[in-house]
């Protein structure tokens, strides 16, 4: 369910590593570069994690519907960094402008490469998060545009699946109706229910 996504988290953190480690060379300016330094590589990243999630939306719809209609454009993906989100409990944008912002401030206050580590690592986190939420969307309007009832709850089946995914596992939910996921960076996933067929949960 998630070979899209899985390949645009890869692609991203590799042009992270590049974009904040450019911004450990204006450590030792003035807070006017420091500033400009950091606003520079935001810029850049917004369209690349905008195009990135519009790939990774339209590759899942595809899959599921099995047809080229393009339906899920860059407003479609606006639309989803522009509400907000129960699991992360922001709204991406929101969150974008506010690690910016302390970026900015840990920066100028300690001059730390550490502080640039920290801050790649919480952002790849923000859009590993938003690269899986935006499969689930993707697919679920796949679902709703195919009209599909009702899906099945599925986990991953290894030791890592929490005990409300593990609860879920096989059981059935009318797609209107579908739980919002219990936590951060979960990769449970749903998928038609087949009229006749027999669920057996974990």
């Amino acid at each position: 369910m998630y070979s899209y996504a899985d390949k645009g988290i890869k692609f991203l953190n590799k042009r992270y590593v590049r974009l904040f480690g450019r911004l450990k060379s204006v450590l030792r300016m003035d807070e006017l570069n420091i500033m400009n330094g950091v606003n520079s590589m935001f810029e850049e990243i917004d369209p690349m994690v905008k195009d990135v999630l519009l790939r990774i939306a339209r590759g899942t719809y595809k899959k599921i519907r099995g047809d080229h209609e393009d339906v899920i454009d860059m407003m479609w993906v606006l639309a989803f960094l522009n509400a907000y989100d129960p699991i992360t409990k922001y709204v991406y944008v929101g969150e974008q402008d506010r690690k910016r912002t302390r970026l900015i401030e840990a920066l100028i206050a300690t001059r730390s490469p550490e502080e640039v580590d920290l801050a790649m690592r919480i952002w790849a986190r923000q859009t590993t998060q938003a690269c899986i939420e935006i499969t689930d969307k993707a697919a679920y309007k796949a679902y709703e545009d195919m009209g599909v009832d009702r899906v099945v709850w599925e986990t991953e089946k290894d030791l890592r699946v929490c005990e409300v995914c593990r609860n879920r596992d096989g059981k059935v939910y009318e797609l209107k109706r579908v739980p919002k996921k219990p936590h951060y960076n979960c990769r449970c996933w749903l998928r038609p229910f087949v009229e006749g067929e027999n669920i057996w949960p974990l």
